[in-house]
């Protein structure tokens, strides 16, 4: 990880945006999930995360490693303060940031998208189309998504891209 470096060499220099994804700025095992029913963990980041990697398995339990991923979490925690702005991808990641104390003016939500007036797309038989592109874990979701397509009374069709546990 040697962005937090270069994030902490920047910022004393110029104005510096930081783009944040996934979870290793808040919690160290980056998955803010505990692998004993797949909950989410609602801790803040602290010396509790230690335990956890134990009690919760939500970490690496390889001692090394485990200081390791800890030490990391702690310098971006530091760095929290030096950046001048973040850019995440989702209003989720945006509340999750919130909880753990960042400063909602300094934080921007840029989704992800596509324009597809730019693309040529061919017409479907399905007006509405739902894509999933990412790995086929817990952390990304796709359990949810297919819990939510349950519920949908128009027809669409789902794709669904990527590779995994849950393959």
């Amino acid at each position: 990880y040697a962005v937090p470096n270069f994030v902490e060499a920047s910022a004393k220099r110029v104005p510096t945006v930081v783009s944040l994804h996934g979870y290793g700025n808040t919690c160290p095992g980056t998955q803010y999930f505990w692998s004993q029913g797949e909950q989410i963990c609602r801790r803040d980041f602290g010396p509790v995360c230690l335990t956890h990697a134990y009690l919760k398995r939500c970490n690496n339990r390889h001692t090394r490693r485990l200081i390791d991923s800890y030490m990391r979490c702690m310098r971006e925690k530091r760095l929290r303060n030096k950046a001048q702005a973040y850019v995440v991808y989702s209003e989720y990641h945006l509340e999750l940031l919130l909880q753990h104390n960042y400063e909602r003016d300094r934080i921007h939500v840029v989704p992800h998208g596509v324009d597809t007036s730019k693309f040529g797309i061919k017409d479907s038989q399905y007006e509405n189309v739902v894509l999933f592109v990412g790995r086929l874990g817990v952390v990304k979701g796709v359990q949810y998504l297919l819990q939510a397509m349950e519920q949908v009374t128009k027809p669409c069709l789902i794709a669904i891209v990527g590779d995994g546990n849950y393959r």
